[in-house]
């Protein structure tokens, strides 16, 4: 009873050392867990994601902090306030230390030692257990509240994430939607864009057919110009045929007025025989045959005279002054001759009556031959007459064969200028077209490299939202991943800690299954001496998660001791 009595006291003081440390190891993993629960599930704003512009990421920042501010306020608490503190991180379902007698039950054969114990230090245990049973119930009501606000700090991380996801599907959608609408618009612009080429092509299309159009138009003109100038040329041809068919008829009227003329020259041969004939017949004497000789060389320079007047009229007025003058001279001989003749009456008688009667038939053919030149000048006035005519009717032809020439000259001129002025209208249309062709060509060009130029905007777009989904894909399935990895690593943490634990129960039973009572404070100090040393608490917590986390310590000290985890209830 004695050795029982005193070694009980130091075995309560032990296991109390015991609890207090297992509690601040489990203080100080709760913190790390925190810390990489934390880590694990950090806001859009913390690392560095698009969308921190929303509302509920104030509110995860909050609870983060507040979070963060609770550990690092633990971690500043000196001694038993800390103590107390961490003891707060241990989450409900876990917590094995609901009433004093599962933190320590005595055996069966340990009774009476209590017992035995407790009249002999009543004072030091009812303060122990005073103190033990308040420290007991703040730790667990502090450790639930905390895991309280953890497990609502957990669903709201669950809910930012799950709306993170949402907004980024939204946007994903959102920017799907965008491509589709860029695609459509591209289809537009394309369509549009052979639209317009088709239209650009029908439209020079028309143009070339109005310019073969034209084209047919001025070899239509060029045609009829052509034929008008045939035309013109068989009508100037046509007027000189007919001049010189005029000119043909003057010619033969002039030769008709020659001939008629050389008919009268005959004539008056005729009668100049007849009367040279008629003197043969008379015999006249000598003088009279001198006169006969003189009066036959004024009858031929008469004739010569007449011959002459057939050019001029003037000359022919000469010739008859000459004439008039020669039978003024005639008489003046005549007179001279009847003169001798009056002087030789008495010699010669019968000369006389021969000289009357040839003075009678002077006469008489004087009378005569006046008649015959009067005749004469009246058909040559006549024959002048029509000869002014017709000279007048040739000139008259010839002015209007000149004004017709002249009238088919300024009408081909007009013509020509018509002509040329259709044609500077055509040049100039034609370098209209031309000009309309280069600036269709050159909207045509224009519109391929918007065209192209928008193309390479919308494709650069297209490759910048890829890539963005891509980005945003590659970001969810790594989250995704890690989430799956924390989720397999807590899985092998608790298969790993329930084969622990069994192989420990299978030992501590197969020790205690020798023969021998085993004293459990005893193996259970014996074997906590052979636990690894708890590392001091880190003041900073690691910002990059382990590969491979450590197995629990608090497990291991629950394998030790023995203790049953409590079955999680299932939620409402």
């Amino acid at each position: 009873m004695d050795n029982k009595s005193k070694k009980r006291p130091g075995g309560a003081e032990k296991h109390r050392e015991k609890k207090l440390k297992s509690l601040e190891v489990e203080a100080a993993t709760c913190a790390k867990l925190t810390d990489l629960f934390g880590a694990g599930f950090t806001s859009p704003a913390a690392a560095g994601a698009p969308g921190d512009e929303r509302g509920g990421l104030d509110n995860d920042e909050r609870v983060e902090a507040d979070m963060r501010a609770r550990v690092r306020q633990n971690q500043e608490l000196p001694g038993d306030e800390a103590h107390e503190k961490f003891a707060k991180l241990q989450p409900l379902d876990e917590s094995y230390c609901d009433t004093d007698e599962e933190m320590w039950q005595p055996e069966d054969g340990e009774e009476e030692d209590d017992s035995d114990e407790d009249t002999q230090q009543p004072e030091d245990c009812e303060e122990d257990s005073e103190t033990l049973s308040t420290r007991k119930i703040l730790i667990e009501t502090d450790l639930h509240s905390y895991y309280k606000e953890l497990q609502e700090a957990y669903v709201i991380k669950q809910q930012l994430f799950a709306s993170e996801l949402q907004f980024e599907r939204s946007k994903n959608k959102v920017l799907l939607d965008e491509l589709e609408k860029l695609k459509a618009s591209n289809n537009e612009l394309s369509q549009r864009y052979e639209a317009e080429n088709l239209r650009a092509g029908q439209q020079a299309s028309h143009l070339m057919a109005l310019i073969e159009q034209d084209e047919s138009q001025m070899h239509s003109f060029h045609a009829e110009q052509n034929f008008l100038r045939l035309q013109i040329m068989e009508e100037m041809r046509c007027l000189r045929n007919s001049a010189a068919e005029e000119k043909m008829l003057l010619q033969r009227q002039v030769e008709e007025l020659t001939s008629q003329l050389s008919l009268m020259k005959e004539r008056e041969d005729v009668k100049h025989q007849e009367w040279q004939e008629e003197r043969d017949e008379e015999k006249q004497e000598e003088k009279w045959g001198e006169l006969q000789e003189a009066y036959i060389i004024k009858q031929q320079m008469f004739a010569s005279e007449l011959q002459f007047e057939r050019s001029t009229v003037k000359a022919l007025l000469d010739e008859l002054d000459k004439l008039r003058a020669s039978q003024l001279s005639l008489k003046n001989e005549r007179e001279d001759i009847n003169h001798q003749e009056w002087q030789e009456e008495r010699d010669e008688e019968k000369q006389e009556k021969k000289l009357g009667e040839l003075q009678e038939a002077s006469i008489i053919k004087q009378q005569m031959f006046a008649s015959e030149l009067q005749f004469e000048r009246s058909t040559v006035k006549a024959l002048l007459d029509e000869l002014d005519k017709l000279k007048a009717s040739n000139n008259e032809i010839i002015q209007r064969a000149e004004a017709d020439n002249l009238r088919a000259g300024q009408q081909a001129s007009h013509l020509m200028a018509e002509l040329e002025k259709v044609t500077s209208q055509m040049n100039s249309f034609q370098a209209e077209q031309n000009l309309l062709h280069l600036q269709i060509t050159e909207e045509m060009r224009c519109l391929r490299k918007s065209a192209a130029e928008e193309k390479m905007l919308l494709q650069r777009e297209v490759e910048e939202l890829t890539s963005q989904l891509s980005l945003k894909k590659e970001r969810e399935d790594i989250k995704h991943q890690e989430w799956q990895e924390e989720r397999d690593e807590e899985k092998q943490e608790v298969k790993w800690g329930e084969e622990q634990q069994e192989k420990e129960e299978e030992k501590w039973g197969e020790e205690a299954g020798g023969g021998e009572p085993v004293d459990k404070p005893a193996y259970l100090e014996s074997h906590s001496d052979a636990l690894p040393a708890s590392e001091p608490v880190e003041t900073e917590v690691s910002e990059e998660t382990p590969k491979k986390k450590k197995s629990s310590i608090w497990k291991k000290i629950r394998q030790h001791l023995g203790l049953r985890r409590r079955k999680k209830q299932p939620h409402n």
